[in-house]
């Protein structure tokens, strides 16, 4: 990680920060330095590239029914891996989005793999929007990220008459939570009838050494952010929520674990606080590992297989569509009615209409505004709605939401 003039770690602030508390790398490119690091520490593990994890097996333990092992599709055909643990990291649910941050391969599969199998997902109305992602016009698929360590140095959001955009809005201003400086962007836009709001990062001190990835990226699409301000604007980022675990990385399932942005374990609230997103995976991770380490479920036969992951290309600008319009940074009942009804005739096996149906699922059942979800119609906090929202497949195989009794406590 960069270090400072006196050797000590450098850090910078993000959203919702008010202290310098993030360590990076290479001015911006800590994703790559992290990805380098762990592809160091996994060496001697077993890889299979180009492969699908299409459903796992269940077989019949003293508790009941458990994860026994997972089908895999690639190259060399299907294949299964009997285990006794299986252990979910996909990551979140970016593909159920028209545009989003996630790489292409973030289809949220682990969350409909845990579906089939029984497993609780639990909170997913909480969908976080990053506020700044580069407006390239780019209608579908991954855009790049603007960090919101830009305006941890000093960079401004502007609108379309360059006034600040975020002044009088929030203390923090631009560096507000997320979900606050999503909502902002968006109202702006949308009174303006523009697509974009635009970043001012041309005051920010060294910029092209601080913010080298940024500064590529821009100038791949002819910008140059020393001089230009850049055209932003949200884009779907990350789930709060996810599969259901307890403080050790089980689900409900015996034998299924989840950790990272696949699982749920609390410590994110309706709202993740910038960079927290690390943190959890290497704190959930490390003690999933060292559980399974301790303890793994006992060994069982007769594996029958779950209902196996159908994708559906078909679908999927349907479901981006539906999620985008109605069930995005602001919400209503009547859209998410709108959202359910484009939903209806969906695959109940692809595992981008499972998520999203599980995200219009428990949004409908959540009647306030909290954190990243925010309903037009009902725009007050609650404390009677201080409460987990679950989702399951019914009996037809498609998600439903139920609310909680118990007052929801961080993991």
């Amino acid at each position: 990680f960069d270090r400072d003039g006196s050797g000590r770690l450098a850090r910078t602030r993000e959203g919702g920060h008010h202290r310098h508390r993030v360590v990076h790398a290479g001015g911006d490119a800590t994703g790559a330095e992290v990805l380098r690091a762990l592809g160091v520490a996994a060496a001697d593990l077993t890889w299979w590239h180009d492969t699908r994890v299409v459903g796992l097996t269940r077989g019949v333990g003293a508790k009941g029914a458990q994860v026994t092992g997972a089908w895999l599709d690639g190259p060399a055909g299907a294949r299964l891996v009997r285990s006794r643990a299986v252990v979910l990291a996909t990551g979140g649910i970016g593909s159920a989005y028209a545009v989003t941050t996630n790489p292409a391969g973030v289809t949220g599969d682990g969350l409909a793999l845990a579906l089939l199998a029984g497993a609780t997902l639990r909170d997913m109305e909480f969908v976080q929007f990053h506020p700044t992602a580069l407006h390239t016009g780019a209608r579908h698929g991954q855009v790049p990220l603007v960090s919101e360590a830009l305006r941890g140095e000093g960079a401004v959001l502007r609108d379309h008459g360059g006034r600040s955009l975020m002044a009088g809005r929030h203390p923090l201003v631009d560096l507000a939570p997320r979900d606050v400086v999503a909502r902002a962007v968006h109202e702006v836009m949308t009174a303006a009838g523009r697509d974009h709001v635009w970043l001012d990062a041309t005051t920010v001190p060294d910029v092209l050494r601080r913010f080298p990835t940024i500064a590529a990226t821009c100038a791949e699409v002819g910008l140059d952010m020393v001089r230009e301000w850049l055209p932003v604007s949200p884009a779907e980022h990350f789930l709060c929520g996810g599969v259901a675990t307890d403080r050790w990385g089980a689900s409900d399932v015996p034998g299924l674990y989840a950790v990272g942005e696949t699982a749920a374990t609390g410590v994110h609230g309706g709202n993740r606080l910038a960079s927290n997103s690390l943190l959890e995976g290497l704190v959930f991770g490390r003690r999933t590992a060292a559980r399974l380490a301790l303890e793994l479920p006992e060994a069982v036969g007769h594996e029958l297989p779950t209902a196996s992951l159908v994708p559906d290309p078909r679908a999927a600008d349907a479901v981006r569509r539906a999620m985008s319009v109605h069930a995005g940074i602001v919400r209503t009942g009547e859209g998410l009615n709108q959202a359910s009804v484009a939903l209806a005739d969906g695959l109940c096996q692809d595992p981008t209409w499972l998520v999203a149906s599980a995200v219009v699922a428990a949004a409908t059942a959540r009647e306030e505004s909290r954190g990243a979800h925010f309903r037009a119609d009902h725009p007050v906090t609650s404390d009677r709605w201080r409460r987990h929202v679950s989702v399951r497949l019914d009996e037809r195989g498609v998600p439903c939401a139920g609310v909680d009794t118990a007052v929801a406590r961080v993991a």
